[in-house]
């Protein structure tokens, strides 16, 4: 008898043993496959607009209006002096590509480019 309480107590323990190591095993696993999906997120070489106005301490809302500015610039004068915003839209949505984003950077700081959305224009101060 004794050994029959024995044997059933060591089987509780090792079945508790099972399924509280089956429970941390998949809790990181989880946790691994969550960081994964969030690497992948800002590795991605497209932004929203959203995440495209944050990259470049915007709003979304300015960043739309230096779209039509350039848009207007471009109709009204038939060309566009300087690099426009890159961008692609699906959809209706805006969407950025970072490196892209990056060479507009260097060039409108370059051209010491101002923008004020408030008013809608553009101009360029380039210096020799």
């Amino acid at each position: 008898m004794k050994n029959n309480k024995g044997l059933t107590i060591s089987i509780i323990i090792l079945a508790c043993t099972i399924v509280i190591g089956s429970s941390i095993m998949a809790t990181k696993v989880s946790t691994a496959i969550n960081m994964t999906s969030i690497d992948s997120k800002e590795k991605s070489p497209v932004l929203g607009i959203n995440e495209a106005a944050d990259y470049l301490h915007l709003s979304e809302e300015q960043v739309i209006r230096m779209i039509n500015i350039e848009k207007t610039d471009l109709e009204e004068d038939g060309i566009f002096s300087g690099m426009m915003l890159p961008y692609f839209t699906v959809d209706g949505q805006y969407y950025f590509c970072k490196a892209e984003l990056d060479n507009w950077l260097k060039e409108v700081a370059n051209e010491h480019t101002e923008y004020n959305t408030a008013e809608g224009w553009r101009k360029q101060k380039i210096t020799f």
